[in-house]
């Protein structure tokens, strides 16, 4: 193997028949992944709508005291059945 090649290589299909069938099995999934990753990074460079107020004041974790308690409390979603 020389300098330039990649290591990657050795382990493709030998034939070029081979070769393109693992491309058109792999490159859907590769497209998908990308498009996934494009829409992580679009929703992690979001500005969030809801912001801290100027005068907040920021809470030591080890000074909170006490629980918070839900009671009587549930959450559902309602499907829409279309026709």
């Amino acid at each position: 193997m020389s300098d330039w090649e990649c290591n990657i290589c050795s382990t493709l299909p030998p034939y070029p028949d081979e070769f393109a069938s693992y491309h058109a099995i792999v490159l859907p999934f590769i497209i998908q992944a990308n498009e996934s990753i494009a829409r992580i990074f679009e929703v992690l460079d979001e500005i969030p709508e809801i912001r801290d107020p100027e005068n907040s004041l920021l809470l030591d974790p080890e000074a909170v005291e006490g629980r918070v308690v839900f009671e009587h409390v549930s959450q559902s979603y309602q499907f829409m059945i279309s026709p």
